[in-house]
């Protein structure tokens, strides 16, 4: 083991990076969970929608659907803080981690933002939360839209 690698601020380094990807990990279990979950809501959707039941058929068909619509924009706003503190908590290690390799000249070899730029590892980040952020967004605003195609099929059946 070199003299770098048993530095205290090696050691300092690589818990900085096990947190990042300890909470990355967390991150991507929560969008994981919520997009699963959000899976098997769509699947009661279209089958509440394929209700052909002449009696009680038309209020079904509105009312399970809307029900489904309001759960799914619900576990989205539910999950939206816990997303947003696993960024948060992320972006702070990532920092933690440059000010440990800039105060120490010696871990530069470790620096995957070397040329202090827009780098290939900075825009993955960038994409990465990104994707968590927006994913919420899509989800809330595809249940807005299924929500309405349910109350447009039940008032246009009705004429």
């Amino acid at each position: 083991m070199s003299e770098l690698q048993s530095s205290e601020a090696f050691s300092r380094l690589q818990f900085f990076r096990g947190e990042v990807q300890f909470e990355a990990a967390q991150l991507n279990t929560r969008i994981s969970a919520f997009l699963t979950a959000q899976s098997f809501l769509l699947i009661t959707y279209g089958s509440a929608m394929n209700n052909s039941n002449p009696e009680w058929g038309p209020v079904f068909r509105l009312a399970a659907p809307l029900g489904f619509a309001v759960l799914g924009i619900a576990l989205g706003v539910n999950i939206r803080p816990s997303i947003r503190a696993s960024v948060k908590v992320i972006q702070s290690w990532h920092e933690k981690q440059q000010e440990i390799i800039e105060a120490h000249e010696t871990l530069s070899v470790y620096n995957v933002n070397a040329s202090h730029g827009i780098t290939e590892d900075s825009i993955s980040t960038h994409k990465s939360r990104r994707y968590a952020l927006n994913t919420l967004n899509i989800m809330m605003i595809a249940w807005i839209v299924l929500g309405g195609v349910a109350v447009a099929m039940y008032l246009l059946g009705q004429n």
